[in-house]
């Protein structure tokens, strides 16, 4: 039996992008990396604590991706996406509330979400 189709999203991609789609990939986890750790630490513009969910909850994305087929399914990528996106600071500016996700998709999609379970 001979498969054409990884089922681990990093040789997926390897298979079918080459060395460029893997860079790329891991230039995205390496992102995600640096926000968390820097949102863990009280730098980030979430809580520790929400810093520490919302990571915990991509490293489980990533190493289930890793080794099935489900990453392929929208639903199960695109919240830890949504979520990731929480732990990268908007803005540049010293402006009051420039550093504060306040608006866009993921603090919108982030607040459906857990406004209602408060």
């Amino acid at each position: 039996m001979k498969s054409r189709d990884a089922h681990s999203l990093p040789l997926e991609t390897l298979g079918e992008l080459g060395a460029v789609g893997m860079v790329f990939l891991l230039g995205f986890v390496g992102a995600v990396a640096i926000a968390a750790r820097r949102s863990i630490s009280g730098k980030g513009v979430v809580r520790p604590a929400e810093a520490a969910a919302v990571t915990a909850g991509f490293v489980v994305w990533l190493a289930h991706a890793s080794v099935d087929w489900a990453w392929e399914m929208p639903v199960l990528t695109g919240v830890p996406i949504v979520l990731c996106a929480t732990l990268f600071q908007r803005g540049g500016g010293a402006g009051p509330g420039l550093g504060a996700p306040r608006s866009g998709l993921a603090w919108i999609l982030g607040r459906g979400f857990v406004h209602p379970l408060r």
